[in-house]
């Protein structure tokens, strides 16, 4: 879209400049006034041209916009699917450590029973 607005441009400012060339005795004449309105008459088409370019540009930059955003809106899904798995896997092994650590607390208490009574049984 942009390449086409510089083409149209540099046709347009070809054919500006061949008017002048051509008519450079009739614009040397020129009030100040007629050479508002010459160049008003230039560069409206350009203004109105690239107003065009721009918004078509926009378009484009939005519709790029947009399918980034869709793209991290199902990335952040999996994300969110991936962390949900992660916590009942996350909950199982607190649940495996909370075994195995009443089991390594039963195991050092039955040692101690078990010392208690050796120590008991040799008094």
């Amino acid at each position: 879209m942009e390449r086409i607005g510089v083409v149209i441009s540099f046709f347009w400012l070809i054919i500006v400049a061949g008017l002048l060339f051509f008519k450079w005795n009739e614009v040397t004449t020129l009030s100040l006034n007629e050479w508002g309105d010459f160049l008003a008459g230039v560069t409206a088409p350009l203004a109105f041209l690239w107003l065009i370019v721009g918004y078509g540009l926009q378009r484009e930059e939005l519709k790029a916009n947009t399918a980034a955003l869709l793209f991290q809106r199902e990335e952040m899904a999996s994300q969110a699917k991936e962390l949900a798995e992660q916590t009942i896997h996350m909950r199982e092994n607190a649940k495996a450590a909370t075994a195995q650590a009443d089991a390594v607390r039963r195991k050092e208490r039955q040692e101690r029973h078990d010392r208690r009574l050796a120590h008991r049984t040799i008094d």
